[in-house]
């Protein structure tokens, strides 16, 4: 049988793992951010920023949205919905 206190230093040393293992993880993102401003959202995946005076386009993947627009995408995602 395991002891009551064994169990909670198992508990807080595990704890202590993951939320050391969360601040690393955090850290390691916090290097890679840059502000950027949006200056145009064309569909619900795609978003045109400005980072470092740059226009840059950003897909963001695997979010699927109905298209803005029509083509051939548009027309393939309605026949596979049933709509027109």
């Amino acid at each position: 049988m395991t002891k009551p206190y064994l169990k909670r230093n198992i508990f807080y040393k595990s704890l202590f793992i993951l939320l050391s293992l969360f601040l690393l993880s955090s850290l390691s993102l916090a290097g890679q951010l840059q502000p950027a401003t949006v200056l145009k959202i064309t569909d619900g995946d795609t978003v045109w920023v400005n980072i470092d005076s740059k226009k840059t386009k950003l897909r963001l993947l695997d979010i699927d949205t109905p298209e803005k627009y029509r083509g051939y995408k548009l027309k393939r995602d309605a026949t596979g919905c049933g709509v027109s």
